[in-house]
């Protein structure tokens, strides 16, 4: 597995994807909601998240 891949779901880590290019590799917990944590830490760390307004929110 190349080191851009992000590795499977019982690996380890696994990659943090942002418009098809991994920006950044996380602890696979087994817990969504530390791994969704981390996960979201990474993208406001590379400058990438976008908050959902609630306007958004009220059609997803």
């Amino acid at each position: 597995m190349g080191t851009d891949e992000p590795q499977s779901d019982n690996a380890k880590t696994y990659g943090v994807k942002h418009d098809g290019k991994v920006i950044g590799w996380i602890p696979n917990t087994g817990d969504g909601k530390t791994d969704a944590a981390a996960a979201m830490k990474v993208l406001k760390d590379a400058g990438v998240y976008v908050p959902t307004t609630p306007f958004q929110g009220m059609f997803r």
